[in-house]
């Protein structure tokens, strides 16, 4: 009697076993990826706009030219009485195929008190008729220049009510954030921006094109280099406190400039490219 009943116990045991698998095996984890991605989509984009813009704050060959080709952007260099000085570049309307294989188009302006590199320097930026592949930008953006305990630059990244549209959809997406660049490489040779790396820490949050509010936090410091148009290297935990798997991880390869990430939500990795990020495609 007691073996029989012990059979049965662990026959039910394996019963659950098997439908706790089976219940893991069906999530669906559309939604998942969909926040991660959104959140994903919004860093990259917006670690170039910096990109271009930090050289423009360096380069004196801009500065005293007036103007000068930045990957592929005519940016200028505009000085008004009290110091003020705005920075613009402009990307033909046709869409432009810019050097790192992304096309853009429009006007990205900087407004700057100088001097930047004090500890009261701001930039503020707007956004006319800008995007970035299939993907429209509007709202507000501002960049903080600080020092850390070295007195290396520190700078803070605020993106406010941001919305990115994609251009075959009738919805967009909502983005917030509040990170700080750290300048790790190159900043002792700031007119050579070939060596520029900068690290990214801090949170973003947001809703997605579907609707799914999420919130993300850096968890290893995201590389992003002067020469390679992705993020590489670090990482970040996505959450979505809406769905049944409520967050999850983003990872960027440490390799030379690879434009694969993955996602993993309960320990299952999801593979996708930047490049069909970018005109929402999942691979």
């Amino acid at each position: 009697m007691k073996k029989s009943g012990f059979f049965v116990l662990l026959t039910v045991l394996i019963l659950l076993l098997c439908q706790c698998q089976k219940e893991n095996e069906s999530e669906n984890y559309d939604a998942n990826l969909d926040v991660a991605r959104s959140s994903t989509l919004a860093n990259s984009i917006f670690s170039n706009v910096y990109k271009v813009f930090h050289q423009a704050f360096y380069d004196t060959v801009l500065h005293s030219a007036g103007s000068k080709d930045i990957c592929g952007a005519n940016v200028m260099y505009l000085t008004y009485p009290g110091d003020s000085v705005v920075i613009r570049a402009v990307y033909p309307d046709w869409n432009l195929l810019c050097p790192d294989g992304i096309y853009r188009r429009g006007i990205i302006n900087a407004w700057i008190k100088e001097p930047f590199t004090d500890s009261s320097g701001k930039a503020e930026f707007n956004f006319t008729n800008f995007a970035t592949e299939n993907n429209e930008l509007t709202g507000d953006y501002e960049i903080l220049y600080e020092t850390d305990s070295n007195q290396k630059p520190l700078y803070k990244s605020v993106a406010k009510e941001v919305e990115i549209s994609m251009f075959d959809s009738v919805n967009s997406m909502q983005w917030e954030a509040h990170q700080k660049v750290f300048w790790a490489e190159g900043s002792e040779t700031p007119q050579d921006f070939s060596d520029d790396l900068f690290l990214y820490s801090g949170t973003n949050s947001g809703v997605s094109e579907s609707g799914l509010p999420f919130s993300s936090e850096i968890v290893e410091p995201i590389k992003k280099d002067r020469l390679c148009t992705w993020l590489k290297g670090g990482s970040f935990i996505v959450r979505s406190p809406d769905l049944n798997v409520g967050e999850g991880m983003v990872y960027f390869t440490e390799d030379s400039c690879n434009d694969l990430f993955y996602m993993e939500f309960q320990g299952i990795q999801f593979y996708e490219r930047f490049k069909y990020l970018y005109i929402q495609k999942p691979l």
